[in-house]
């Protein structure tokens, strides 16, 4: 692993807010260049009519560091809303209590990287899981399980080294390997939070016996959970999160240039198929959910389609969901409804359904499709958002109970 630097002592903040526009905010050449070139996916920078620049963020919220310079991207909800829905879209359920400290000014992604550090001093005080790890040596001495074939390939000559297959019980395995990496990333930024870095750092000098590799989200779906290595069920989810949405790959020099950013259509996305998914199992067990099945589109070209959400009943489709993360104008748009009613049509069904993240009631029949527009709205003090999310669970079971029970009449 090379060095790199980013100890820069973030001395000016600039507050934004998720899809709204900031008029006059003063950077400099460099800082611009440097948002249009690396960050123009998440922010759109403009020069002001007067001094200064125009910044319009997008649908992510989170953080960027630019050397001196921290923008912070709020969500349109408050953030105690947007953890809850994040312990849903990246399955922390044990999290679900520990958001009544949040505020409008705390750093979601230090809030984040706080809980990281509690869950890996848990396991470390406890003691890292080890395990048996074969692995294949050429050796003088034979330790293991001599491989004959590899023997007579590799040692035809070389009479002095016998080829050997060996079990090792290390702490150099892929669950220690993830939470190492994820360490020794977070050590290398600065927070608010006091003593928060040296602690990553001690942290991570626990795992002296586990190798530093990079590893990537999709690393963290290969461990297969056991009653021995279940305690790391939770670290292991948070960075995965970690890994899916801190950046370190921005940089100008030897100097990197961070950035934590939730792509808040995948979050609300995520969270409703999630949500309803264990609610379903929990209330009515007859209806089931497949989250993002790959479906084909097109009769004489096979295209993909990929669905958020499709419901079953009894183990059969019935229904296509849809999240689409905008405000509602009192019927969806042409491009959505079109969307929506290929999903039907291709895969047979007759109703849809287009979630949107705020109050909506459409419904509307076309040929052999009916298609709904509901709402779950995001708002309010979390104890209020938490009611809106079990009525709008309870909606769904009634919807579903509804259509089954009544044949398609169109």
């Amino acid at each position: 692993m090379g060095e790199f630097v980013m100890e820069t002592a973030v001395s000016n903040t600039i507050t934004l807010r998720e899809h709204k526009q900031k008029e006059s905010v003063p950077l400099t050449q460099a800082q611009a260049m440097q948002l249009k070139e690396h960050y123009s996916k998440f922010i759109s920078v403009e020069r002001s009519w007067g001094e200064g620049w125009t910044l319009t963020a997008k649908q992510y919220v989170g953080t960027i560091v630019l050397d001196d310079l921290r923008i912070v991207i709020r969500p349109k909800i408050l953030l105690d809303n947007l953890f809850y829905m994040l312990t849903y879209a990246y399955d922390l359920p044990s999290f679900r209590n520990e958001i009544t400290t949040l505020g409008e000014a705390d750093d979601l992604f230090e809030f984040i990287t706080v809980i990281f550090a509690n869950q890996v001093g848990q396991l470390v005080r406890r003691g890292l899981y080890r395990s048996y790890l074969e692995q294949e040596e050429n050796r003088r001495f034979l330790r293991g399980k001599l491989l004959v074939a590899e023997q007579i390939r590799r040692n035809s000559v070389r009479v002095t080294h016998v080829y050997q297959q060996n079990c090792e019980f290390t702490a150099d395995i892929l669950e220690n390997q993830i939470l190492k990496y994820i360490l020794w990333q977070l050590s290398r930024l600065t927070f608010r939070t006091p003593h928060l870095r040296q602690r990553l750092r001690r942290l991570m000098s626990a795992f002296g016996e586990t190798s530093l590799r990079m590893v990537r989200p999709w690393d963290c779906e290969q461990v297969i959970y056991t009653r021995l290595n279940g305690a790391y069920r939770n670290p292991l989810h948070l960075a995965q999160l970690l890994l899916q949405n801190l950046s370190l790959e921005n940089q100008v020099g030897n100097t990197f240039f961070p950035a934590f950013l939730f792509d808040m259509n995948n979050v609300f996305e995520l969270f409703v198929a999630r949500y309803l998914k264990q609610y379903l199992a929990e209330n009515h067990s007859d209806f089931g959910i497949e989250i993002q099945p790959k479906i084909w589109l097109g009769l004489e070209v096979k295209e993909r389609g990929i669905p958020d959400i499709v419901l079953q009943h009894h183990g059969r489709r019935f229904m296509v969901l849809d999240t689409k993360y905008k405000g509602f104008t009192g019927m969806p748009s042409i491009n959505d409804r079109n969307q929506m009613y290929m999903y039907c049509r291709s895969m047979g069904l007759t109703h849809g359904c287009l979630i949107y993240p705020e109050e909506a009631d459409y419904q509307n029949t076309f040929p052999d499709v009916k298609l709904r527009g509901v709402g779950l709205s995001l708002n309010g003090e979390l104890a209020v958002f938490q009611e809106h999310c079990q009525q709008f669970g309870q909606q769904f079971i009634d919807l579903a109970a509804d259509v089954v029970s009544t044949p398609a009449q169109f």
